[in-house]
């Protein structure tokens, strides 16, 4: 649960919830006579392990698609980087992208829909993320933003450290 206080009434909020990042790799596997083997892969750098998503206004109100896309709002708007972009075509690189967010949200680690952040008043607001039993233990960066007129007026960033205890 997350609570936090916008400095002004006016505006709408945005909090994003980044896990550690790693370079990951995308398989892509082929029918080879009768078996199905690993033909093709990209390796992506600096994806996050974890990401999580929470607005007060629907993104389309927020703010136009080039702040959604400056600002990495949404899974599908993730700069995802491969390590070597000269391997595949654009559209290829599109489809392991693809792949990518989908495998996330299919575990639970990205969010398939934004959640939703309420306002306790005319400055306080909440919001509920929820952290699968599958997230990777370290420092996830939680960042607030908000939003007048379509724009970033204002943001706060800060730490979690998530670790697992016990059996």
């Amino acid at each position: 649960l997350l609570y936090g206080a916008a400095p002004q009434a006016s505006g709408a909020i945005a909090v994003i919830v980044r896990g550690p990042a790693r370079d990951t790799t995308v398989r892509r596997k082929s029918r080879v006579g009768p078996i199905w083997l690993n033909t093709s892969a990209v390796e992506f750098r600096s994806v996050p392990s974890f990401y999580a998503v929470a607005t007060s206004a629907p993104l389309e109100e927020l703010a136009g698609p080039g702040a959604l896309a400056r600002h990495e709002i949404g899974a599908e708007r993730l700069r995802l980087i491969p390590t070597d972009a000269t391997a595949n075509s654009l559209d290829d690189l599109d489809s392991f992208r693809g792949a990518l967010v989908r495998n996330r949200q299919r575990v639970g680690l990205f969010s398939a829909a934004p959640g939703t952040v309420s306002f306790l008043g005319e400055t306080l607001f909440r919001t509920r993320i929820v952290f699968p039993a599958n997230v990777a233990p370290g420092d996830y960066q939680v960042q607030v933003l908000q939003f007048a007129d379509g724009e970033v007026t204002g943001a706060q960033s800060s730490t979690l450290e998530i670790s697992k205890m016990g059996l």
